[in-house]
């Protein structure tokens, strides 16, 4: 069987992570400081402070610009280093600097951002983008995939995340759980639709359409008998499903990529999760037989599919619903 995959590319030569960014420094009001979190690309903020400092390092090897422009510019690129920060929770967006490569010496260039604490909240995301600065003088030649307009991005970084105010973890449960009225909301899926997870945080947000009115008294029901407590456990275990598959793929995605995951939810999921998908491997094996699987993301997701309906015990749910109803 063939399988198609719809995938979407710049039409000039750009490199997703060809930038290294790096933070070089840090000091909290003044004290220097190291990171707190040893993992490359999320550093955590801890304990009580005011102002911080950081110096940043972005790094743009020869081998990844040399192929992003034409031949006949490459003695003076048109390029610049751009920097930029966000904050979902705080709708903060922000230029933290901008170096023209005349100025960056051996492909590094070196930016000063300071925080005030009180303008931001859960994480800040940091990005490096490497950009060109002038419109082309000359044809780039048939066959050449190099940008040539000022401001087209070229190269980017992996995100570096600053962890301003350490993720709750909460015992037994991963995600708070809150309604909102779909209808209301421009960011929000279709409004038909009974549930989206918000995964942009640093914990995940389990929003429930309060639209749907008449649902509302089957899910919020505490009852363990008849016909609607069933009918409950079998529309969760249809939610579970779908949120699970999205906990699960987020977190073993991030432990491929990174090496290791990111948050404090994301290793719950995967502690719980990888001994039920390789039951019968040793937990240092677990990793590497991820990594070998989850390319084939449509395979991954049919066995994971699997696990979670024994896991979840679909075929019990609905049997009992059926009894209630016979």
């Amino acid at each position: 069987m063939k399988q198609s995959r719809e995938q979407r590319f710049y039409p000039w030569a750009y490199d997703d992570h060809g930038l290294r960014l790096r933070v070089a420094n840090l000091s909290l009001d003044g004290r220097p400081s190291e990171a707190g979190d040893p993992r490359p690309h999320s550093v955590e903020l801890g304990g009580d402070w005011t102002r911080a400092a950081l110096e940043l390092e972005v790094r743009a090897p020869r081998r990844i610009w040399r192929r992003l422009v034409s031949e006949h510019e490459r003695d003076v690129p048109p390029l610049a280093v751009l920097v930029t920060l966000s904050c979902a929770r705080t709708y903060l967006r922000r230029r933290v600097g901008l170096r023209d490569w005349a100025t960056v010496e051996g492909g590094r260039a070196r930016f000063v951002l300071a925080l005030d604490r009180d303008e931001f909240a859960g994480f800040v995301e940091i990005d490096a983008h490497l950009i060109r600065t002038a419109t082309a003088r000359d044809d780039p030649g048939e066959g050449a995939s190099v940008a040539t307009r000022p401001g087209t991005r070229l190269a980017g970084s992996r995100t570096l995340t600053l962890i301003i105010d350490p993720p709750e973890v909460r015992t037994g449960n991963y995600l708070d759980v809150q309604y909102r009225r779909f209808h209301a909301e421009p960011s929000a899926p279709d409004p038909r639709a009974l549930y989206e997870l918000e995964l942009e945080g640093e914990a995940p947000i389990l929003y429930l359409n309060a639209d749907h009115e008449a649902l509302r008294p089957t899910l919020d029901s505490k009852g363990t008998r008849g016909s609607q407590a069933r009918v409950r456990d079998l529309l969760f275990e249809r939610i579970a499903a779908g949120v699970w598959t999205q906990l699960v793929t987020r977190a073993c995605m991030r432990l491929v990529d990174d090496g290791e995951p990111a948050y404090a939810w994301e290793q719950a999921v995967l502690d719980q999760w990888l001994p039920r998908l390789y039951p019968d491997q040793a937990p240092d094996a677990r990793p590497a037989s991820l990594e070998r699987e989850l390319p084939d993301l449509p395979a991954f997701l049919a066995r994971l599919d699997g696990v979670l309906q024994v896991e979840g015990k679909l075929a019990e749910l609905a049997t009992k619903l059926m009894g209630e109803l016979s």
